[in-house]
């Protein structure tokens, strides 16, 4: 779909290595992007400073239009041009921190191995239980709860009738077989007291979203052999 376009930052002043009027960012996008916060690149307060280059694109056109722009102006990281794009376009941010530095593969992950073997010391996680001790959240107005209970009001406008409580009622009280220990229960909620699960848990087991629950396998079969 041609919904994507080129956009250039335009300076409003004279720099050390640039002048006024020349781009100081290039980037593609679609929708509102060109004006939307960028990470490490301040969007123009003037929109006359945003120039849209080529518009009516598709996402491979205008990523091809965007590289080949950010090559013709240079990036300054590289000392080789005006413009402070951080990569050479078409990759949408991706690899980035929020400044806009972008970090390579083998820094993500050593990046990725020092948070997971961060270990916080005793001392800390001391200060953080005295700092959250007696913390207690402030009771509700009076306001609030009556907003709060106006809000819930004629929410079940389609109460279940009386046939669809009692097919629940019976759904619930049918027998059900655990594999595991070769045991029929008369319900679901007996199995679950018996065994210490949770009721829940051994619904999942049936609808198959869950193999087992607490070790034991669970199945619906017809009661003939009892």
């Amino acid at each position: 779909m041609n919904i994507y376009y080129v956009y250039a930052y335009l300076r409003s002043k004279d720099s050390e290595t640039a002048k006024a009027g020349t781009p100081y960012y290039i980037g593609k996008g679609k929708g509102d992007r060109a004006i939307r916060r960028h990470p490490g690149v301040s969007v123009p307060t003037d929109r006359s400073k945003i120039v849209f280059i080529e518009q009516n694109l598709t996402n491979v056109g205008a990523c091809a239009i965007e590289r080949r722009l950010i090559r013709w102006y240079g990036r300054k990281d590289l000392g080789t041009g005006i413009l402070l794009n951080k990569t050479h376009g078409a990759d949408g941010g991706k690899g980035g921190s929020p400044k806009g530095r972008v970090f390579s593969e083998k820094m993500r992950k050593k990046l990725s191995e020092a948070g997971t073997k961060r270990v916080q010391s005793e001392g800390t996680k001391q200060k953080i239980r005295i700092a959250k001790t007696g913390k207690k959240r402030p009771p509700f107005s009076k306001e609030w709860l009556d907003n709060l209970s106006k809000s819930h009001t004629g929410k079940n406008k389609n109460p279940m009738s009386e046939s669809q409580k009692q097919h629940l009622r019976d759904l619930n009280s049918k027998p059900i077989y655990c594999v595991t220990n070769n045991t029929w229960y008369k319900s679901k909620r007996a199995a679950a007291s018996l065994l210490g699960l949770k009721p829940g848990n051994i619904t999942h087991c049936l609808l198959g979203y869950q193999k087992s629950t607490g070790g034991f396998t669970f199945a619906r079969k017809k009661c003939d052999d009892q």
